[in-house]
């Protein structure tokens, strides 16, 4: 997975009604919730962001209620010191490189490593609902790498990202003397569905349904991970969809309104079309590129000879040079012409088969003269 993904309030909120429609109660972190103070706040849609920024994240509490906090993509696991305090995106000097260390977990090996295994025990486990996210490819024969749009075929329908977060200390105090706290995530990724390994070996572990996503934040996530990845795995894929949005993604500030729109990509054709015959489509395809040059009051298109590169090198050998003006193959095709021929000014011999039609000395640069072809060596009939 990149680490970019399409976020919007409206998909935050679609997720949190749909997992409170049974027998579990929504609500936002209070004063109550243990870590759950925040003072930092996000914009109502990101169309393009990443590790580093600010989301409203699902989570369960301990008393089994599904709530809703704003966190940091890009999991820190272990608090700040007064010496060393944690930045958070109010805070000038901020940065994002910190949050990019850890910012996605493998799913087959979190409940193994260290740095994610207590998460999982403690079901400190979240979900992060986004509209698609994004994947680049490098295309043969482009500089530019080609971003793509991963979303559902129901525009309606969130993707739920399966994740795990962590509430630390900055090493800071807040204004009413108590401890700052900031709070991150990370996405689980598992192997990418063979039908779209080309686009990235990786992806984000997407939870299938409603009732594997409560199960994800209540239950024991050990034993619903595995469940989750073998669902994603098979079936998920068949509901979403793929396609090239611009090039303007590749800069990570970008957020215009065609972030996730479609795009057609052009045609690269193969080397192997430069050695074959042009057909008739291509043919009439140059000539309407060549007319709407013309309009436009650019300079045409060059055509491609037509033929192929066999016909090419057949009218290189069926050519004949013409001869020089004035010399005896002009006037008569069966006459002897000289092998070669000598400057009367620098007395340079000219003898190479391509210099005897040469109008001046290759050395001096004097013009030759009719007279210089008598004191050639002997001459050579035409075939």
């Amino acid at each position: 997975m990149c680490g970019r993904a399409y976020y919007s309030e409206r998909s935050v909120d679609a997720a949190a009604q749909s997992l409170c429609h049974q027998k579990t109660t929504c609500g936002t972190p209070s004063d109550s919730d243990p870590g759950s103070r925040v003072i930092y706040s996000i914009k109502d849609s990101k169309k393009n962001s990443g590790p580093g920024h600010t989301f409203r994240v699902i989570y369960a509490s301990a008393n089994g209620s599904v709530k809703i906090d704003e966190m940091i993509w890009g999991l820190i696991p272990n608090g700040g010191s007064i010496s060393s305090p944690h930045r958070i995106p109010t805070d000038e000097g901020f940065s994002v490189s910190p949050h990019y260390k850890m910012f996605n977990a493998r799913s087959e090996t979190v409940h193994e490593k260290v740095s994610f295994a207590r998460y999982i025990r403690s079901g400190q486990v979240c979900i992060f609902a986004v509209d698609g996210y994004y994947e680049w490819t490098q295309p043969i024969q482009q500089v530019k790498k080609q971003p793509y749009f991963v979303r559902s075929r129901d525009l309606r329908q969130p993707l739920l990202l399966a994740g795990v977060y962590a509430r630390v200390k900055t090493g800071r105090e807040d204004e009413s003397g108590k401890d700052e706290m900031i709070s991150t995530f990370a996405v689980l990724t598992a192997d990418a569905h063979p039908q779209y390994a080309w686009l990235h070996p990786r992806q984000p572990l997407m939870i299938p349904d409603l009732e594997l996503a409560r199960a994800w934040l209540k239950n024991n996530p050990r034993n619903v991970l595995e469940e989750i990845r073998d669902i994603a795995g098979s079936t998920l894929w068949d509901n979403l969809s793929v396609y090239p949005v611009t090039t303007k993604m590749n800069d990570a500030r970008y957020q215009g309104d065609d972030c996730a729109t479609e795009i057609k990509l052009k045609k690269v054709r193969s080397i192997q079309t430069f050695f074959s015959p042009r057909t008739a489509h291509d043919k009439i395809e140059t000539e309407d590129e060549s007319k709407s040059a013309v309009k436009k009051g650019s300079k045409p298109k060059r055509k491609c000879a037509s033929g192929g590169i066999e016909s090419f090198f057949k009218r290189e050998k069926d050519t004949e040079p013409k001869p020089v003006a004035g010399s005896p193959s002009e006037t008569s095709p069966s006459a002897e012409i000289a092998i070669s021929w000598q400057c009367s000014t620098c007395t340079y011999v000219h003898s190479r088969p391509e210099q005897m039609f040469y109008l001046a000395c290759d050395i001096c640069g004097s013009p030759r003269k009719v007279a210089d072809l008598a004191s050639t060596k002997k001459p050579k009939k035409v075939r």
